[in-house]
This record gives structure tokens, sequence and C-alpha cells, in this order.
């Protein structure tokens, strides 16, 4: 397994990381699209094989999820990848919001993350209205990013 799993700032060579992750968890012609049918409603997500999802910062925090959608998609993907985490601005809360249920989510349903972040973590979303949600976040980041994480 790759040591470091949460990779930035984005650049060429996290971008060269990320491809090799991908190429290292399936086979390119092996992903499709996947619909994740959650509470009578299917979002669909262009990449995907088996339990693994790749996706990005776009189509999975700027479109209307909710926490539900968010401990489904942990459930039922055991890897994500996570590609173009961009800063989140002080009026987007309700992506931050988004973005902190997917993590809390992902860390408790021990999802092994790739996660390419534009940014150092702490950097993603700075302002004051999630601030301690936001700490807790980057926290959870950092242990997901470790060895005795995947124990």
């Amino acid at each position: 397994m790759i040591k470091n799993r949460i990779l930035y700032p984005a650049d060429r060579k996290t971008n060269a990381i990320i491809d090799k992750i991908k190429i290292g968890l399936c086979d390119k012609e092996e992903l499709t699209e996947v619909n994740v049918n959650l509470f009578g409603r299917t979002l669909s997500f262009p990449q995907g094989h088996k339990n693994t999802l790749i996706t990005n910062f776009k189509e999975l925090f700027e479109r209307s999820i909710g926490y539900a959608d968010y401990v489904n998609l942990t459930e039922q993907f055991k890897i994500i990848v996570v590609e173009s985490v961009r800063r989140i601005n002080e009026d987007e809360t309700d992506i931050a919001t988004r973005f902190i249920n997917f993590i809390d989510n992902a860390y408790f349903n021990k999802v092994v993350l790739f996660m390419e972040i534009e940014c150092l973590p702490e950097e993603i979303y700075p302002f004051s209205k999630k601030k301690g949600e936001f700490i807790r976040t980057v926290s959870r980041l950092a242990e997901m990013n470790s060895d005795e994480y995947l124990q």
C-alpha cells in the first residue's frame, strides 16, 4: 500500500502519484459508471469498480449529497480516491459541511482514502464558521494517512 495517501499540494508530482494509485487499484478498462441508490434517488459517478470509487471534489461535495448519503457511500466503497480537492470559500458552508460529513463517515467506516489536495489540509477551510469541526476533520485526515489507521 502507498505510504502517503493524503497528498498535497496538488502539482505534477502528486498528480502522477494519484495516477499510479488509480492504475494500481484497477485497470482503466474496468472503470465504469457506478450508480449508488440513496433513499429513492440515484447518484452517478463516472468511475468505479467493485468496492473502489474514483471521484473528485466537484462530484462529491458540490452537489446536494446529505449525511446519510455519505454513510451509504462509505459503507459501499472501501477504497475512495478523491482528486482535485480545492480550498473551500468562507461562504460555502454547505460544501464545508459535506466535506466534514464525508471525512467523518470515511473515518468511521475505515475507508482507505486517497486524496489529492491543492493546499495543506488545514488550509482547505480556515474560517471560523466550522472551525472546531474542521480541526477534527484535519486531525482525522492525518490519522487516515497513518500506518496505524490501516491496521
